[in-house]
């Protein structure tokens, strides 16, 4: 026996329609997410109009923002130092710049919001990588991380919560 469920049609490598545009091995243990977006003309990460970025997080607790199509690694951050070797980077996702800095003062910028298995979120510029804020929020993994534009995002964690949370522009504190 070969291993493959017979019910299943396809093999391990194959695919069964369409074509594999690009693929990227970066990480060193397995992928755990990824997001592909497409970042305001004008910001750092725009290496030009429309351009999107491929972000991806792995069990190797680091998180990879690229250039699909050129290929090129734009960033590359790991977890907090106070963090390794303690915790495991479970989900991400990107809180994406306002249309208008009037609604939302501090948040013109591209953030990146992880979680981890011990309950840790971190919130990261994505251009400079400035750690912004790194505090438990969850007595559980956190197991879903959705991301709003401007500083607003949910989590949900093995101890049984959602939290809706609210980034505080310019001041590092979390409302939730």
């Amino acid at each position: 026996s070969s291993g493959i469920n017979a019910e299943w049609p396809l093999r391990p490598g194959e695919i069964s329609s369409g074509n594999v545009m690009k693929s990227f091995k970066d990480h060193e243990l397995a992928v755990t997410c990824v997001r592909w977006v497409v970042v305001a003309t004008g910001t750092m990460l725009s290496l030009r109009d429309n351009a999107p970025l491929a972000v991806s997080s792995s069990d190797d607790n680091m998180i990879i923002v690229r250039d699909p199509w050129q290929g090129v690694i734009l960033r590359k951050y790991s977890l907090p130092e106070e963090l390794h070797g303690f915790c495991t980077l479970t989900y991400f996702d990107l809180l994406l710049p306002t249309t208008s800095d009037e609604l939302s003062p501090g948040f013109g910028k591209c953030r990146v919001v992880m979680g981890t298995v011990n309950g840790y979120v971190i919130v990261r510029d994505l251009e400079t990588g400035e750690v912004e804020f790194c505090e438990r929020v969850h007595q559980g993994s956190i197991e879903g991380l959705w991301g709003r534009t401007g500083g607003s995002f949910a989590t949900c964690s093995s101890d049984c919560t959602v939290q809706v949370h609210w980034l505080e522009a310019d001041e590092g504190k979390l409302r939730s």
